[in-house]
């Protein structure tokens, strides 16, 4: 399936702010890299904070699909230390 315009501005955002930080990575760096005017990219997000928000609540949606896949609990080691405990150090590599 082809990626969207807001996918790819979430993957290409994210690169970029792995590569040069939050603070590093402007709009215009972000619809540059993509191709498209910094108004179509606006379009999509009401700015940099959004996008990076964005960012991290799906990053939040994948680790919880994938700690049930893998019968992990769905907080943190800290939330949670007890039930960490109980989940086999196998389960916990193969997430």
């Amino acid at each position: 399936m082809p990626e969207n315009t807001k996918d790819k501005i979430l993957n290409v955002s994210l690169r970029l702010f792995a590569q040069r930080g939050y603070g590093g990575v402007s709009m215009s760096a972000i619809a540059g890299k993509i191709g498209i005017t910094k108004a179509a990219l606006y379009r999509h997000f009401d700015g940099k904070q959004a996008i990076f928000d964005e960012i991290v609540r799906r990053m939040r949606k994948y680790d919880l699909e994938y700690a049930k896949e893998f019968s992990l609990p769905e907080g943190t080691f800290g939330e949670m230390p007890d039930k960490y405990r109980n989940v086999p150090v196998e389960e916990i590599k193969k997430f």
